[in-house]
């Protein structure tokens, strides 16, 4: 393809999220086609990527691009298997490396066969194809005042709004039925669908017909997700202010699971020595360690429905179209309370620390030095969502509507345990955290109930996976005495250098590894009823590529920006 082509390719692939894409608009999109705005860099069928491939920065394999399109893939080996029931026209997923991210995108089109829902529904479901269901006015009225319902809706005034919107849907999709019933008579369309068809449609009551021809029409389903390349912490209050420790000064590019070396802490060489302890004591204080992250991913998918009235005309085209871009941003702070006990006879002096990650509350983030405005309650887990959803839709009576509406969140309350609230203790060394469910924020309808149209309706809510484990602790120890530097670990003891009866060591840069992985996703409740024909989906998309992984093994930890990082220990020997 040339190099004109590929960039048409992309303008028309990014216009799937125009309006939401940082740097891309419609009119730089439709007014400079040759703009650096959009570069394509490669164009790849997703079904020929067979291994691991780096795009964008992000590491795509056969299995991540499959959990993406994992309904799309069912749906096409179902119709697959199921010819006489169902015609597969079209099917295909592209991935597009753009020099602002990545795209994955997916299509699919088919149709049912005559007769299809009405004689092999059960398997045609069992199978992952679902056909609309016959509805009537008075239950589709009910639903919108029945809680639990997926269409409640709770305001009064825009029940009664969308009442009225059933009401002409109605109207509307039976107006068109008469045109079906009188195009059964046209000896095109009897040579078309076949005698025996024609004579079994001519049975039907006006809803009966509606359902047949709207279950029977050309289906198409796009799915695209965009995910730019670069860090944002747009509209991200609080992570925003903890951006010290970015993920990317900690690892170089996790899809080659590298790590940088940690950042050094220069020891003074002349020691202004506390007042001395006790030849036999201890001293405690809190390190923190930890990093931020900050990313955004736009997501879209589209059902239409191109329904021929009159059988081989008469083509009316019905859709809806959810969409939501989510900025997510994270703040994880690890405190690790270090208590250093010393001992000495006169003669020999030692040290043995103990290392151990605590749930630190408030004030003993300030002891680490940490600026108030970053201490956030103690949490060791700043969660944030910033998100603008919206539905894009065609329907009987109520035509063309779009609507959007953005959203911020603190997450932490929406949690699962062992994070709720953003308070818990990090893992120890050999000792991780409980794996946390997968867990929708089903209270959050990013939608916020403003696409309740009573002829559709969209829900959105947010998902996330997480899990964390350590696999070591240490710190730097150096003896002031001896001017010896030593990695030490927890209750592991050390011989101190005597000098004018008092030996003297300072603790600095906490080395703490940790593997963890966290996906975010989204959960989504469309559906739309005519009062007189009515289908729904749900299902939940996970955005593997949007996944925090660390290389095998964990990534190593500093010392979290602007807190104290080394702390110097002064006590009697003798």
């Amino acid at each position: 393809m040339t190099s004109k082509l590929l960039k048409q390719a992309a303008l028309a692939s990014v216009s799937l999220c125009l309006g939401l894409s940082s740097g891309i608009n419609q009119a730089q999109a439709s007014a400079h086609q040759t703009s650096p705005e959009v570069n394509v860099l490669r164009k790849f069928n997703a079904n020929q990527i067979k291994g691991k491939i780096n795009i964008s920065g992000y590491e795509l394999n056969p299995n991540s691009i499959k959990l993406l399109n994992r309904s799309l893939r069912r749906k096409i080996q179902s119709i697959k298997g199921l010819n006489n029931l169902a015609t597969l026209k079209s099917a295909n997923s592209e991935v597009l490396e753009l020099n602002k991210g990545l795209i994955i995108q997916s299509k699919l089109s088919y149709s049912l066969k005559s007769g299809a829902c009405a004689t092999y529904k059960s398997k045609l479901s069992r199978a992952g194809i679902q056909c609309g269901s016959k509805e009537d006015l008075k239950s589709s009225i009910a639903s919108l005042s029945r809680r639990g319902s997926p269409n409640y809706i709770s305001n009064t005034n825009k029940r009664r709004f969308a009442i009225k919107n059933l009401e002409n849907s109605q109207l509307e999709i039976l107006k068109e039925t008469k045109k079906a019933r009188a195009a059964l008579e046209d000896p095109e369309v009897i040579s078309t669908l076949g005698a025996a068809t024609v004579k079994r449609l001519k049975k039907m009551s006006d809803e009966d017909l509606a359902v047949e021809v709207l279950n029977t029409a050309d289906q198409v389903i796009e799915e695209t997700v965009f995910i730019p390349k670069a860090e944002s912490f747009k509209n991200l209050r609080k992570v925003g202010t903890l951006q010290g420790n970015s993920l990317r000064n900690i690892t170089k590019n996790l899809s080659k699971q590298k790590i940088t070396k940690l950042p050094k802490y220069k020891i003074p060489k002349k020691i202004a020595n506390p007042a001395p302890v006790d030849r036999s004591s201890t001293k405690e204080d809190i390190f923190l360690t930890g990093f931020t992250f900050g990313k955004q991913y736009e997501w879209r998918k589209k059902w239409t429905k191109s329904v021929k009235w009159c059988w081989t005309g008469c083509k009316r085209t019905y859709y809806v179209e959810p969409y939501a871009t989510f900025g997510y941003g994270l703040g994880l702070r690890f405190p690790v309370k270090a208590n250093l006990s010393f001992n000495s006879d006169g003669t020999r002096a030692r040290v043995t620390p103990t290392f151990t990650p605590i749930n630190a509350n408030s004030r003993q983030y300030r002891q680490t030095g940490m600026r108030q405005n970053q201490v956030f309650n103690g949490q060791e887990l700043v969660a944030e969502m910033s998100a603008r959803a919206g539905l894009k839709m065609k329907l009987p009576f109520v035509g063309r509507k779009s609507m959007s509406r953005g959203y911020d969140r603190d997450l932490t309350d929406n949690l699962p345990a062992p994070f709720r609230n953003g308070h818990f203790t990090p893992p120890s060394p050999g000792r991780p955290l409980p794996a946390a469910a997968p867990v929708f924020l089903r209270d959050i309808d990013l939608l916020g109930g403003a696409a309740d149209y009573g002829v559709a309706y969209a829900k959105l809510h947010p998902g996330i996976k997480m899990d964390l484990n350590s696999n070591s602790l240490q710190f730097k120890l150096k003896d002031n005495v001896r001017n010896r530097i030593y990695a030490v670990s927890s209750g592991q003891t050390r011989d101190l250098g005597i000098q004018n009866n008092r030996s003297s060591v300072t603790l600095f840069n906490p080395k703490y590894n940790l593997g963890f992985r966290i996906t975010p996703g989204v959960q989504y409740n469309i559906g739309v009823d005519f009062a007189v024909w009515g289908k729904s989906w749900r299902d939940e998309i996970w955005i593997p590529q949007l996944s925090i992984t660390l290389p095998p093994g964990g990534a190593d930890f500093s010392c979290h920006a602007n807190t104290q990082c080394s702390r110097t220990y002064s006590f009697q020997a003798s």
